[in-house]
């Protein structure tokens, strides 16, 4: 079989005009600070609104942050665990009386710059079958920073998730993690190989790529990131949603991830969204998912603006090439975004009940 490459000028071209909209005659904003940073290499602040990030960032979740959207599924103890560096904010669908203790434990791991507040659709169709876990990353939603030097690594992320895996005593689990939070997920697929049930990876490929132009993107990220504000605009935000997304999502959960993005620690979203283009890192998460040794499912949306479904593409062949003895397999939903738990909620959740029960089924199978 011959293994796809996506080069990195196909991907700087599918993020530059897909992503921010161009390629399909729509304008957003963030392919104006792109210009910006291609051009003159211009470093736009906003005073006012960095000052009023830095009072808050430290030991307080924003008002906003703390105000939970009209969501469907709310049958879920909250917990507040602390770590090194935050009071970390979880949910765990086995109440205080244990009656989900019994269910196969599912964990998500969000990607960049959002709460575990988006998987609720999907959460409200698992629940009957297995144990949903979610959690809000440092930097992010209800979990609050108690440093005054937090990290934000991939690293430091697994850390925050193995310490609710300790806090939980999980003897074994599921791992689902989307966009980002895919790198957190590999590493976590490698660290618990003997507890991990399953692992599922959605919109997170490989990609070859330039130094030059990894650099240009994460100076694009900063630029992105100083200029946020701008998405309390009604265009805006309308400019965001249709960048996530290419199926149409409920209303109320627009507004969530708008909100998930402006409440997102400033540091921490610039951080997150550059390391990801770090080729060190991006080296690192290609030998890790690769290798990951419990049952994989890979997810993409075909029609996903944000990042290029054709690395997850590639992902796939590449797996299937350098390590055919591993359980893969490759779901590709049709015209859907980068957003998959909200554009297509009932085939996903069905795909993703299949894959947990298959691999319990073969943990199980090897244990008699």
């Amino acid at each position: 079989m011959n293994v796809v490459r996506t080069t990195y000028n196909q991907w700087a071209s599918s993020f530059t005009l897909r992503t921010f909209g161009f390629g399909d005659g729509k304008h957003c904003f963030l392919l104006f600070a792109f210009g910006l940073i291609n051009k003159h290499f211009v470093h736009i602040t906003s005073t006012s609104f960095s000052a009023f990030t830095r009072l808050r960032r430290f030991g307080k979740a924003s008002s906003k942050s703390l105000k939970r959207s009209k969501e469907p599924y709310e049958a879920v103890a909250m917990g507040i665990l602390q770590t090194k560096q935050s009071r970390l904010y979880f949910e765990d669908s086995a109440s205080e009386y244990g009656t989900d203790l019994d269910k196969p434990a599912v964990l998500f791991i969000n990607g960049w710059a959002m709460s575990a507040r988006y998987w609720s659709p999907l959460a409200e169709r698992l629940a009957p079958h297995f144990r949903i876990i979610r959690l809000d990353q440092s930097g992010t939603g209800r979990t609050t920073l108690t440093t005054s030097t937090p990290l934000f690594t991939i690293e430091s992320f697994a850390n925050e998730v193995s310490a609710l895996i300790e806090h939980l005593r999980l003897p074994q689990f599921h791992l689902v993690g989307h966009s980002m939070g895919s790198m957190v997920t590999a590493e976590l697929a490698h660290r618990y190989q003997t507890q991990t049930l399953s692992t599922t990876i959605i919109a997170c490929g490989i990609f070859t790529y330039s130094a030059v132009q990894m650099a240009i993107l994460s100076a694009f990220i900063r630029s992105t990131m100083n200029l946020k504000f701008l998405f309390h605009l009604d265009f805006f935000k309308r400019a965001f949603v249709q960048k996530a997304t290419s199926r149409p999502i409920p209303k109320e959960y627009e507004k969530l991830l708008v909100d998930d993005f402006l409440n997102t620690d400033a540091e921490a979203a610039e951080k997150v969204g550059t390391f990801s283009l770090n080729p060190d890192i991006l080296r690192q998460y290609r030998r890790q998912v690769v290798s990951i040794p419990s049952p994989l499912l890979l997810c993409v949306g075909t029609a996903d603006k944000t990042i290029p479904p054709e690395g997850m593409t590639t992902l796939y062949e590449t797996r299937l090439a350098e390590h055919p003895e591993l359980s893969t397999r490759f779901v590709q939903f049709e015209s859907v975004g980068h957003l998959p738990m909200l554009e297509a909620t009932d085939e996903f959740a069905s795909i993703l009940s299949t894959h947990f029960t298959d691999a319990q089924n073969l943990v199980a199978a090897a244990s008699v």
